[in-house]
């Protein structure tokens, strides 16, 4: 290697080592943002995403290197931004500002590009995959057998579900837990305990303990989502037979719980019907999502008016006649859709742009696993786990939920080689490998 290559290969690893570091502290900075509530670290997620996007932009122009994700994404918020300066914001560092988190599920993916870039074999990806994986499961057990304790340290008032106090871990937040514990089933299902029925009873057992305890409805989908696929994917009766094992365990032994859970997701469907007097948050920002598609077809109402975090005092609320009520004036709750907000800011197009770059994240990263059966199955399954949380939680914009999946895609990559089974590696669809911009 001459000179300016080792510089090269020096600077990557430098890079590597930051933006690595960044990662792992946005993951966990909400702890840090309950201790110190003053401090800048809330903002730390925003200015990373700036900075990688300033990052590759820089390094386009000096360059010339660049990726068809990059390009698209150049595209996508250039387009927002000039779509919302027609739309009801009139500040246009909000506009921009919100037309970027929007797009914070990209960027992170973009980011780790970056690292794989300088470890092509993907064992920095893995391993920081594994880390935030450890410190979630003992934060888990830190709070399970602290209880109240536990999130009293951090000024965290505690929530139950069925009289039981939902885990938090160091996430603070039950359902970015429940969600990354989702992933991590998912994932190590796949890769590492469906081999045999016990193992497939065990894992499936100790992962719907974890996750039910935690409360969250939408991460404890991951479950039947995932032995569902697999046995479709695979033909193995076993699987079926783990899928009604599991749901008559939950059913006998956590009967409340479950109960519970299952009394609140009806109630919570049925205020759909009366959506003028529903306190369902989620359903009422679903509703009016989609009446503003509507609306204002195709285009939407433009960033930072609704649902999204720059949102505050928009007066497509007042619009609607949302204003008055506690969820709107405090904003509480509004950014619990991810699918409301985007079908009320950009409308179909919206939904249209977030749909193709999706799609072209997954089919790359299908392509990457150039035929191997195993990574094909996870992707499936990660793929349809994301669809469903966005429409219940907030996920694009959302820093926490959208590194996760960032790196939920990008493990899968660099996961092992073995196969479920000898088949045919399908037609390569594309990289999203470098090219010189022209």
């Amino acid at each position: 290697m001459n000179m300016a290559g080792a510089r090269e290969a020096s600077g990557y690893r430098f890079l590597v080592g930051m933006v690595l570091l960044f990662l792992l502290v946005i993951f966990f900075q909400e702890p840090f943002i309950r201790l110190f509530p003053g401090s800048a670290i809330k903002y730390l997620d925003e200015v990373f995403v700036i900075g990688v996007l300033a990052f590759l932009v820089v390094r386009a122009l000096v360059t010339g290197r660049t990726s068809p994700l990059f390009l698209l994404s150049c595209a996508v918020l250039a387009y927002f931004v000039v779509v919302s300066m027609l739309g009801f914001q009139s500040s246009m560092e909000k506009i921009v500002v919100q037309s970027v988190i929007h797009w914070k599920f990209f960027v992170f993916l973009m980011a780790l590009d970056l690292v794989q870039l300088a470890d092509p074999g993907g064992k920095s990806i893995r391993k920081l995959f594994v880390f935030v994986m450890a410190v979630s499961i003992a934060g888990f057990l830190l709070n399970l057998f602290l209880q109240e304790r536990f999130l009293d340290f951090f000024n965290v008032p505690p929530a139950y579900r069925a009289g039981i106090l939902r885990i938090e871990g160091f996430q603070l937040k039950p359902n970015d837990l429940g969600i990354h514990l989702g992933i991590a089933f998912i994932y190590y299902f796949v890769f590492r305990f469906s081999g045999n029925l016990p193992n497939i009873v065990f894992f499936t057992a100790l992962f719907f303990l974890l996750i039910l305890i935690t409360g969250s409805r939408a991460a404890l989908a991951a479950i039947p989502i995932t032995l569902l696929v697999y046995f479709v994917y695979t033909r193995q009766w076993k699987v079926l037979g783990a899928m009604l094992l599991m749901a008559l365990l939950g059913l006998v032994v956590f009967s409340g719980f479950v109960q519970d859970m299952l009394q609140r997701t009806i109630k919570n469907v049925s205020e759909l019907s009366d959506i003028e007097n529903s306190l369902y948050i989620r359903g009422i920002m679903i509703y009016y999502g989609f009446v503003l598609l509507l609306r204002y077809f195709p285009i939407g109402t433009g960033a930072a008016t609704f649902g999204s975090v720059e949102s505050g005092g928009s007066p497509v609320y007042e619009d609607l006649g949302l204003s008055d009520m506690r969820f709107f004036e405090q904003m509480e709750g509004v950014y619990d859709s991810n699918l409301a907000t985007i079908s009320g800011e950009f409308g179909a197009m919206g939904l249209l742009l977030f749909g193709i770059a999706l799609a072209y994240v997954y089919y790359r990263s299908k392509a990457r696993a150039a035929g191997n059966s195993r990574k094909m199955l996870y992707f499936r399954i990660v793929l349809i786990f994301m669809l469903l949380v966005a429409v219940v939680n907030p996920l694009f914009m959302y820093s926490y939920n959208a590194l996760l999946f960032a790196l939920a895609f990008k493990a899968g990559e660099v996961a092992g080689d073995q196969s479920l089974c000898s088949k045919p590696a399908p037609r390569s669809l594309g990289t999203d490998h470098e090219t010189e911009a022209s």
